[in-house]
């Protein structure tokens, strides 16, 4: 029997506004678009005959679930497995920042190869049979299980 599993990312956040790394430090809620995301995902699995709902004890992780979980009619499970990652002390940091300070010696440099991280469908093509990318977008990836 085929099985299939599908996973979503929270919705926007506060800081994902502001391009601000998140990690475990902001509890934070999810913003009138992120609720607006949630119920876009919740249109999205509607009819998908989902079970259940596992998500991180992180609150914007909880209220897409929630969200979710009330249109799709399936249970929440938290599970603190799939808490946010911990940043560390570029937490709360704005992204380019970071990331600049990180892998370059200049901004120009950054400006230059930023392009080169961005992952791409057609980037992706290739490993489509083998893998599915989950951040940041889309935030709906369909994995089939034998």
């Amino acid at each position: 029997m085929l099985k299939h599993f599908y996973i979503f990312r929270h919705g926007q956040c506060p800081l994902n506004v502001t391009n601000h790394i998140q990690g475990q430090s902001f509890n934070g809620q999810l913003t009138a678009t992120g609720r607006l995301q949630a119920l876009n995902t919740a249109q999205k699995l509607k009819n998908k005959g989902i079970t259940l709902i596992v998500s991180s004890p992180m609150k914007r992780a909880m209220q897409t679930a929630k969200i979710v979980a009330d249109i799709i009619k399936a249970p929440i499970f938290i599970d603190s497995r799939f808490i946010e990652v911990n940043m560390g002390i570029v937490e709360a940091e704005y992204f380019i920042a970071a990331i600049q300070r990180e892998r370059f010696d200049d901004v120009t440099m950054y400006e230059r190869l930023k392009d080169s991280y961005v992952l791409t469908p057609e980037k992706l093509e290739s490993a489509k049979p083998d893998m599915a990318i989950l951040h940041p977008l889309p935030r709906v990836n369909e994995i089939a299980v034998a």
